[in-house]
């Protein structure tokens, strides 16, 4: 989810230490302590870029930090604040071009429907209610005596665990950038991105970006965004030419292998500080659950 920047706003203080790179939706995973060493528990799924430790990724930052905008709202409430946190649909998912851990997702299907846009919001009424909430405390007028009751009430209803658990949420993002730094090394991967971009530019005239990611060109990117919401023809063109060079080119698939056997290797590597974190993760997850169920209004 994107917070409207205010500088050093006092909204942006409750959400520090809550982002973490990826984790902008929910995922499902198992909750079990005891897992093989040497056998993933996701299931390759190169469609939706599942990997190994996608296992240890278990809530989007979105919960806490929603469990903690309602305890803020009560407590500014009592001193004479209007911090009117509203419903949020608690599945907090992303658009159909993203998977389980927020990672966005490019193939051919989606480039038909979407192009480089993003799907449309899964619950538009949640988040609606939501950007209205954030403009209306980062345009809050605030002076010395509420920044001092602001900061009192921030320090009483922050769990402790909240910035432990973004911690270890960072580490395991760590892994994963490690994991994609080793991948793009490999040979393979290394050879079908030439292959890749010769696809393209067989096609098209303008310069084609060194690696996938890139894509569209920023040119052609900001013509594309001002579209609006909506791909025009000439965007899903090229999305599916993109899409399906990645495809022909063998680079997608080579990247997925790559990608799987290096995230494969870290689990091993960190199996037991992984599985600690996971429970950590979810035993939290619990609490800020009932913290939501206790607290939350009414749709």
């Amino acid at each position: 989810m994107a917070y409207a920047k205010r500088g050093s706003s006092l909204f942006s203080l409750i959400v520090l230490g809550l982002t973490t790179a990826l984790l902008l939706s929910s995922c499902s995973t198992p909750e079990s302590e005891n897992s093989s060493a040497s056998t993933p528990q996701i299931e390759k799924n190169q469609q939706q870029w599942a990997m190994p430790l996608d296992e240890f990724i278990v809530d989007p930052t979105e919960l806490g930090n929603y469990a903690e905008q309602l305890l803020m709202g009560k407590c500014l409430t009592k001193l004479g604040y209007q911090w009117d946190v509203p419903w949020q649909n608690i599945e907090f998912r992303s658009p159909a071009n993203y998977n389980g851990i927020g990672l966005r997702l490019f193939d051919v299907e989606i480039a038909q429907k979407w192009g480089y846009h993003d799907a449309p919001k899964p619950d538009p009424e949640s988040a609606r209610r939501w950007e209205e909430f954030v403009d209306s405390t980062n345009s809050y007028e605030s002076g010395p005596t509420f920044e001092k009751k602001f900061s009192s009430c921030l320090r009483k209803v922050r769990d402790p665990r909240s910035l432990q658990v973004s911690d270890q949420a960072n580490y395991v993002m760590g892994l994963k950038s490690q994991a994609i730094d080793v991948a793009n090394t490999k040979p393979a991967v290394r050879e079908s991105l030439k292959g890749w971009r010769k696809c393209l530019a067989d096609q098209y005239s303008f310069a084609v970006p060194a690696i996938p990611q890139d894509m569209p060109p920023k040119p052609l990117d900001k013509k594309f965004k001002s579209s609006g919401s909506v791909a025009s023809a000439e965007e899903i063109e090229l999305a599916v030419a993109d899409a399906k060079c990645r495809d022909s080119s063998g680079w997608a698939a080579a990247l997925y292998r790559a990608e799987w056997d290096a995230e494969t290797t870290l689990v091993n590597e960190n199996r037991d500080k992984l599985d600690r974190i996971r429970t950590e993760a979810v035993a939290f997850r619990k609490k800020m659950l009932a913290v939501v169920a206790a607290n939350a209004p009414q749709p």
